[in-house]
């Protein structure tokens, strides 16, 4: 919303700048780096080990991500592999939003090899302003037109062969925008390994949290498992309070059902077993079940003894996801005396709002990215 309202804001100032030189050339994007085609392989040549080649699943908020990689044995040519500062484009894919994502080859990752559904764009001046400007609103207003009308997810040379880039004919300014982005781009990283650190603190916590289960109690012993009347999604209207559902937060209305936080189980959909504490004065949805728990207990220990249960575990149905109440309310909490929830919830407490806070400010490196790559470029 920050991002939109700034973009309006300022929609009729001139593109930001760090010289008064604005003498920029349009060039087609062909003229500027070369394109280069993906390996193809076959099953037998995949291996436990070998060549890396990178594929969609590799591409993760623009950067390389391994968690999902395949290697082949087998002869590699000499073109297809990595050097820095290349762009790799998934091109090709069976969803529209993820064709066109990009991730930039750094120093660390040179040498491996990318699969057909992918393709490399490689700069000619070997510097990250193409990365950047493949990002900006200027390459995607090029591209989609092409991608809204073609009857295959993909991305062809023949479109990158129309498309143009801008390119500033002063190299300092040239240089200065490619630092900015790059130093933003390293601060948004930054703050993904600062909150990655915190929710891995906040989970080795709560798994770490003593589970007795010779003293342990049932969940329905201690608190009432309920689902409320549902919204449907036309009854959602512009309102004060939060509508909770499958899907978290799904809109706004007018009335609430709920005066206190509750602990919310999303009991239906592919988010089935998603776990949240709603705001006070919020409506809870039918999707989401509601563990209200009793006037004695810290509803906030309840909850997060509840993230270390393995949701999968309760949840039915052939058709859609889903979990009843019968299937949870015997579970087993382990509940110390009230001091020691307290205590407890206090760290944890104090650890998420942590978290939110640091969420808040990706947020808004994000927007201020997003920001620079409709402003800094032409």
């Amino acid at each position: 919303i920050m991002a939109d309202s700034m973009d309006k804001k300022y929609s009729n100032v001139p593109n930001l700048r760090f010289s008064n030189v604005d003498d920029w050339k349009v060039i087609k994007l062909s003229e500027y780096a070369d394109f280069l085609q993906g390996l193809t392989y076959h099953p037998e040549n995949v291996k436990h080990s070998g060549t890396l080649v990178l594929r969609s699943s590799n591409i993760q908020n623009g950067k390389l991500d391994f968690n999902d990689c395949v290697y082949v044995d087998m002869v590699i040519p000499k073109r297809i592999s990595t050097r820095k500062n290349d762009v790799l484009m998934c091109v090709r894919n069976g969803s529209k939003a993820l064709v066109g994502k990009t991730a930039i080859i750094d120093d660390q990752n040179e040498n491996h090899a990318w699969g057909a559904f992918m393709s490399v764009l490689r700069p000619k001046d070997n510097s990250t302003f193409l990365f950047h400007y493949l990002n900006s609103k200027y390459f995607t207003n090029q591209i989609k037109a092409d991608l809204n009308t073609a009857t295959v997810n993909q991305i062809t040379f023949g479109m990158l062969n129309h498309c143009n880039i801008s390119i500033p004919l002063n190299q300092i300014e040239k240089n200065k925008i490619c630092d900015l982005l790059d130093k933003i781009n390293l601060r948004i990283d930054t703050q993904n390994k600062i909150i990655s650190a915190k929710k891995s603190l906040m989970k080795n916590i709560v798994v770490g949290m003593k589970n007795d289960s010779t003293s342990s109690i049932a969940l329905s012993s201690i608190a009432e498992i309920y689902q409320p009347q549902t919204l449907a999604q036309n009854e959602l209207i512009p309102g004060d309070y939060y509508v909770y559902g499958a899907n978290g937060i799904i809109g706004k209305h007018n009335r609430y059902n709920h005066e206190n936080e509750e602990i919310c189980l999303t009991c239906r959909g592919s988010t089935c077993g998603n776990l949240c504490l709603s705001k006070p004065f919020s409506w809870i949805n039918g999707n989401a079940m509601v563990i209200k728990t009793n006037n004695n207990i810290n509803k906030h220990f309840i909850y997060y003894a509840l993230l270390k249960i393995n949701w999968s575990k309760y949840i039915s149905g052939s058709g859609q996801p889903q979990i009843v109440r019968s299937a949870i309310q015997n579970i087993r909490i382990n509940l110390p005396d009230i001091e020691i929830q307290n205590k407890i919830s206090i760290v944890l407490d104090t650890l998420n709002d942590s978290i939110e806070a640091e969420l808040l400010l990706l947020n808004k490196l994000n927007e201020l990215k997003r920001y620079l790559l409709s402003n800094l470029f032409i």
